[in-house]
């Protein structure tokens, strides 16, 4: 017989996943919040699910019978990082530069960096393929960089250069090819996660689109405007692109666009009138972060349709980033300072990096591994800082046909799926199947075989 649990039993269903949630908020019986089908014969499954701190998340998975009911558990725990994990930020390998714009891979694996140089002299693009422990010079040439963005497997990337043309990179940013994308002042750029969906944006001129990872360029529908950064969901399918202020397009006309269309047709938002230095978005492209050179940091959750002024101070913003859920948002003030926040905006934090002039930022899909990059005016440039928490991947189960789903947001470290009969027992055994990354999700997927009795499921680093 089921009975409903209490707080007095916390301790012990922690000690059994031999964890440590010291930020639990509250515990309830929540069967009627947690929907569950039947399956042939009767058979189908109900998921609970315990989503806690580092270094564990574990959900069960438990047989109901055709007229039996299970009590589905759901522990909270809070979405706030500990002071232990509070944002730090260590310079990176030994590169200066004039950076001008910075990429990561999903799992923050495979990063970028372009140097546009001083006064016109240009500069290298630099990548790293061990989370920014060293640094190498791509086979690229030495061009005004002035945008980076890569797929979420760091495979496939494009890079845009002012006064020149757009190229791409297929092997992970060593090596680059100039497309057939025509020469003008490009100054922004976007992947889809895929990196089969491309796009580049040019200050004064249009913005261009491509289906085939750069073979072939063609303009959208956009208007010319003064395009400061341009940003696309997962898939492709949302694109969202800010116009900044200068002398042709001053900031009394700069505007937010929205593409529901690969960019074939474009809508201007709702978004107040400002100089839009940087957008970037989530990966359904539902949540948009815009920052104002001079202004305020805004964001919308319903893909432009409405507009918030964050609590975020009035500064000299100019760089942003987003997670795959728009949870964690980065913004980036032309100083010392990285704002960062949590929740979507509500609240933001900073972190000071010495001397630093910031100018770029980019972040790994679970937000913990974030990247930011000071421009170093004059030369020789500034570094490029890094900054890593405690990853908390909460896992879910799904239903697949007769089989379950594992799935979990990719970290920016290592996990490992594990499963247990009995949690009175220590007896996790690790699970060897494959957990290819979904592109449109940014999720890890492990499709796992029906069980017959109840099994218990966690991630461990």
């Amino acid at each position: 017989m089921n009975r409903t649990l209490t707080l007095n039993d916390i301790p012990t269903l922690l000690d059994r996943f031999k964890l440590n949630c010291s930020r639990l908020v509250r515990l309830e019986s929540c069967l009627p919040l947690l929907p569950w089908t039947r399956g042939p014969e009767g058979g189908g499954h109900t998921f609970s699910e315990i989503a806690i701190a580092h270094p564990v998340c574990a959900v069960s998975s438990t047989p109901i019978g055709r007229n039996t009911l299970a009590l589905a558990l759901l522990i909270y725990c809070s979405t706030m990082f500990d002071p232990l994990f509070a944002q730090t930020f260590q310079r990176t390998g030994t590169i200066s530069g004039i950076w001008d714009a910075v990429a990561a891979s999903a799992d923050g694996r495979i990063l970028l960096a372009v140097n546009g140089g001083y006064n016109g002299a240009g500069g290298l693009i630099y990548f790293s393929s061990n989370a920014g422990v060293s640094w190498k010079p791509a086979t690229a040439p030495v061009r005004i960089w002035t945008s980076v963005a890569t797929s979420a497997d760091g495979v496939n990337s494009v890079a845009v250069a002012y006064g020149d043309g757009v190229y791409v990179s297929t092997n992970s940013a060593a090596t680059w090819m100039l497309t057939s994308a025509p020469l003008a002042g490009w100054n922004a750029s976007a992947a889809s996660a895929d990196g089969k969906k491309l796009f580049a944006a040019m200050f004064g001129g249009q913005i261009y689109s491509s289906t085939n990872s750069g073979a072939t360029w063609a303009p959208t529908t956009a208007p010319i405007a003064d395009w400061y950064a341009v940003g696309a969901s997962t898939d492709g399918s949302k694109v969202v692109a800010g116009v900044g202020g200068s002398v042709t397009v001053p900031s009394s006309v700069g505007s937010i666009y929205i593409s529901s269309d690969s960019g074939k047709t474009w809508q201007k938002t709702s978004s107040p009138i400002n100089n839009w230095a940087y957008v970037a978005c989530s990966a359904d492209g539902t949540k948009i972060v815009g920052v104002v050179y001079e202004g305020r940091i805004f964001t919308s959750r319903d893909s432009g349709l409405t507009w918030v002024t964050t609590s975020a101070p009035v500064n000299a913003w100019v760089g942003a980033a987003s997670s795959a859920d728009g949870t964690t948002l980065v913004g980036i003030p032309n100083g010392n300072q990285v704002y960062i926040s949590r929740d979507s905006g509500t609240n933001w934090t900073s972190s000071s990096i010495l001397n630093g002039a910031l100018w770029a930022a980019a972040c790994s899909a679970d937000g913990t591994r974030i990247l930011v990059a000071d421009d170093g005016v004059p030369p020789p440039g500034g570094g490029l800082y890094l900054s890593q928490s405690n990853p908390r991947p909460v896992l879910s189960l799904t239903r697949s046909g007769t089989n379950l789903v594992a799935s979990w947001t990719v970290p920016s470290m290592p996990f490992t799926l594990q499963v247990n009969s009995d949690l009175t027992t220590t007896n996790w055994t690790d699970l060897s199947v494959p957990a290819p990354l979904n592109y449109s999700t940014l999720r890890n997927e492990a499709l796992l075989s029906r069980y017959t009795t109840n099994q218990f499921f966690r991630l461990k680093h």
